[in-house]
């Protein structure tokens, strides 16, 4: 088979664990996304620790926001190495409707994180929905006050 987009038009599920995935790595697979890969994609999992950081984060916000056929109803990017810009990112997509079909997204144990990027979610959520999210887990975020979660409720 040929590379190249479309050339795995049946995979739904992605998962990246172990694998020393970084930055430069999520890039090449936003640009595939951007390029109509994947059409099937539901799934993008990423549980574990990497070094995606906010670079990997950002590209792959990038890729979705050109996409035309990737529809994601799970995205689980735990651990990444992601702080708030990475969740404004997130936000933007949720702001553009794209992130409409996720059943289920996992942010846990994105230390950087911080009230801010928790407040921007929530605002981006509040404002635009994610109206079949079901499964929603920030677990482990450790800059987040009681502060943060009043006003990301408030909002």
């Amino acid at each position: 088979m040929k590379g190249g987009a479309g050339c795995a038009k049946g995979v739904t599920f992605l998962w990246f664990s172990d694998c020393g995935i970084d930055a430069e790595a999520l890039r090449a697979l936003a640009d595939l996304l951007s390029r109509g890969a994947f059409p099937a994609l539901k799934t993008l999992c990423f549980p574990g620790k990497s070094d995606i950081t906010d670079v990997g984060v950002v590209a792959l916000v990038k890729g979705l926001s050109k996409a035309t056929q990737t529809i994601f109803t799970h995205l689980h990017l735990e651990d990444v190495g992601m702080s708030d810009e990475g969740i404004a990112g997130l936000a933007a997509l949720i702001h553009k409707g794209r992130l409409n079909q996720l059943i289920a997204m996992h942010l846990s144990e994105n230390s950087l994180v911080t009230d801010r990027g928790v407040i921007t979610l929530a605002q981006a959520i509040d404002a635009h929905g994610l109206p079949i999210l079901d499964t929603f887990k920030m677990r482990g975020i450790r800059e987040l006050t009681a502060v943060g979660i009043v006003q990301s409720r408030r909002r």
